[in-house]
């Protein structure tokens, strides 16, 4: 049975309410807001670039597995099998997905006049098809996202899930944000 596309690429930017558990938010925030495993936020070329991506880091996937940590990984565990019901909520939505899996989970850390210039999610050397933004239980204002040159914009609010393609088709950017800590769970739908 062939479903008719939607025309407008609005439609394809999802966004799903309490998808991620206020619980899981804070068990990764007591865990990672105040340690060590933070890195500067990196650009495609694996440079840090303040001008264009101005915030913190920590891959949870891999902290997970070379820390061996049995609560790291029990909270990856959690995110992964939310990761599954995001693909399925997003393929009811907009479209069924040919996925088969994620790229592994990040937390993000923007602080006060913390940001991300427009960009795309697609790279040659991984597939990703769908981009996933989990905003965590914390309190900031500023920091939505920006699709289209500034034309729509998302606002997260905590539990909430974004979901839109990884294509050249989304540019993409976090405005900054204004007070406060913005702290997002990201993975990318593969």
């Amino acid at each position: 049975m062939n479903t008719p596309l939607p025309m407008d690429l609005r439609e394809y930017i999802v966004v799903l309410d309490d998808a991620l558990p206020r619980w899981l938010s804070r068990a990764l925030l007591a865990r990672h807001a105040d340690g060590d495993a933070w890195e500067q936020a990196t650009i495609d070329d694996g440079v840090p670039n303040p001008h264009g991506r101005n915030c913190d880091l920590v891959n949870l996937s891999r902290h997970a597995d070379d820390t061996g940590d049995a609560t790291a990984r029990l909270l990856v565990a959690n995110l992964d099998k939310l990761a599954k019901e995001w693909m399925a909520a997003y393929g009811e939505r907009v479209r069924p997905l040919d996925s088969t899996g994620h790229s592994g989970f990040g937390l993000i850390r923007y602080r006060t006049g913390g940001f991300y210039g427009s960009h795309i999610d697609e790279h040659a050397d991984q597939r990703r098809i769908v981009s996933a933004i989990g905003m965590c239980d914390t309190d900031f204002d500023g920091g939505a996202l920006s699709f289209f040159r500034g034309t729509h914009e998302v606002a997260l609010q905590p539990g909430q899930v974004c979901l839109f393609p990884s294509t050249f088709l989304y540019p993409h950017a976090v405005l900054p944000v204004e007070r406060g800590t913005r702290y997002s769970v990201v993975t990318w739908l593969r």
